[in-house]
């Protein structure tokens, strides 16, 4: 389960709030056959860090799966993804059991999906959590999440000791793995997603390599451009970019369009993610002030869309509950032509539902909302 983007945190009692840790998405797989350790990209990364496998192994449970965030830590104990990136790319038993000692990660629990056989997705969050409070085993390596209700309040503790931001989580929202849900909210201090790589232009001087990115997403099966990206880079960041690409270079433009550049552009294969932090989108579809922050290993490129900010998520908003949506669905089953039905505080009046417009029910015309996208 991932969470939709939003503008700000917010207080209110069916919401819960956590800090966003900056590390590897990880699902731990805890039974008495061993720990299995799964990225997003589906890749085990038990035998990367071997001493918080040991850890979890000694859950006093016979099987159990947890949700977390793997990080590590730079030399003044403030999360460091860089860190956790280098501890991933290691290869030698040697390097890794060194790295173990001078490099720890820490395992930060936020769900609790199985435990000894029972699948508890379908259970809120709220008794989720508690569940997750309860079993769990506390180690070194192996932490529960903070969270709290004051999620403005945590926004800026989260900021002010250099997390990311917070993610708001509400109470009664269930567990749908493997997709993007408004029930959770990610609030990050500046806007930034994921993007994939389809090509790079030269530059000049020391940035003759490699002047810019050239930065989508995936709609509808095609690669849409979202703009080019070349400032944030230092010396070590653009060889590591271009040691990745190179091996992905194609003479065929990967966009469905291709971009309008002021440099020749070397296409790649949109195999690469790339974070990416900016400004917000223009009226025609591109990043205003985009700044390359770092590569994401751990993102699976098929996943890769445009983001999407969620409109609840204001200052004290009161995102829609399920019962509240169960209850204007309820309503909109009426066989009259006219009538009204209540949102929130709101009384809106529907009329002449049996009009047809151009083919179109009136109805689907004024209203064109899919009831079945709805989370319920």
């Amino acid at each position: 389960m991932q969470a939709e983007s939003g503008d700000a945190p917010f207080n209110h009692a069916d919401w819960m709030w956590e800090p966003k840790l900056d590390g590897y998405r990880v699902l731990a797989f805890v039974s008495e056959k061993g720990v299995r350790l799964r990225s997003r990209r589906g890749l085990d990364l038990a035998a990367a860090f071997p001493r918080l496998t040991a850890e979890l192994a000694a859950q006093s449970v016979s099987s159990m799966i947890l949700d977390g965030e793997v990080v590590a830590f730079d030399a003044s104990g403030k999360t460091s993804f860089a860190a956790l990136q280098n501890r991933g790319q290691l290869q030698a038993e040697r390097d890794i059991a060194a790295a173990d000692r001078t490099t720890p990660v820490v395992f930060y629990c936020f769900d609790l999906l199985h435990f000894a056989g029972v699948d508890l997705r379908s259970a809120p969050y709220s008794d989720r959590r508690r569940y997750l409070a309860q079993c769990l085993l506390p180690s070194p390596l192996v932490q529960l999440v903070h969270a709290q209700a004051d999620g403005v309040a945590l926004h800026a503790a989260a900021l002010a000791s250099g997390f990311e931001g917070v993610v708001g989580k509400r109470k009664d929202s269930r567990y749908t793995a493997g997709r993007r849900s408004a029930s959770w909210l990610k609030i990050k201090s500046a806007q930034s997603s994921e993007f994939l790589v389809g090509g790079y232009t030269r530059g000049k001087g020391s940035r003759e390599s490699l002047g810019a990115l050239l930065l989508g997403y995936r709609d509808r099966g095609q690669l849409r451009f979202a703009s080019h990206v070349g400032s944030g880079f230092h010396a070590g960041t653009l060889a590591q970019v271009k040691a990745r690409l190179d091996p992905l270079r194609t003479s065929t433009c990967p966009f469905a369009e291709q971009p309008v550049l002021n440099a020749p552009a070397i296409w790649v294969e949109p195999d690469v993610v790339v974070e990416v932090k900016f400004q917000n989108w223009t009226d025609d579809g591109r990043l205003r002030a985009p700044v390359f922050s770092r590569m994401r290993d751990d993102m699976d490129p098929k996943r890769v869309r445009r983001p999407q900010s969620n409109p609840t998520s204001r200052p004290n908003a009161a995102p829609q509950t399920d019962a509240e949506i169960d209850e204007i669905m309820r309503q909109l089953e009426n066989a009259k032509t006219t009538f009204a039905i209540a949102v929130g505080s709101h009384r809106i009046r529907l009329t002449h539902l049996d009009r047809v417009l151009s083919g179109v029910n009136y109805f689907s015309h004024i209203c064109p909302v899919d009831f079945g996208t709805i989370p319920r």
